[in-house]
């Protein structure tokens, strides 16, 4: 399942995250400014706009290996593929080398457990 929105991400000191269109969720207030923090997994270009297409992963945990979806690995900036998926089940690295070896980019992780952020330290791939 596709969600046909254009997204860009920010990477700067006020991170967020920019939904472009439709406009039917680009003039949602609510989704004005999503805030998010990086998990650095790979490289990041701070101080960079990235702008992808945004697929929902089926199922929607990601933790079964036989997710079959087909990307292009192109590294063009404009064909940039994100996937939205939901924390547990599985570790983050799992679900991070997961969706590299299927040629996303960028993973964006819902957080459904209520918890302060801790954006410093040593990642700790083992949390679920």
């Amino acid at each position: 399942m596709f969600i046909f929105a254009l997204f860009t991400l920010v990477l700067s000191l006020n991170e967020s995250l920019i939904i472009q269109s439709p406009q039917g969720l680009a003039n949602n207030t609510e989704l004005q400014q999503i805030p998010f923090i990086i998990a650095d997994f790979s490289y990041v270009p701070y101080g960079q706009s990235i702008t992808g297409v945004l697929e929902v992963a089926n199922p929607y945990h990601f933790c079964n290996s036989k997710f079959n979806h087909s990307v292009d690995r192109s590294s063009d900036q404009s064909n940039v593929k994100i996937l939205l998926l939901r924390r547990g089940g599985c570790t983050f690295g799992e679900k991070t080398i997961q969706a590299q070896l299927l040629g996303y980019q960028i993973v964006l992780m819902q957080d459904n457990v209520d918890e302060n952020i801790n954006k410093l330290g040593i990642p700790r791939d083992h949390l679920q």
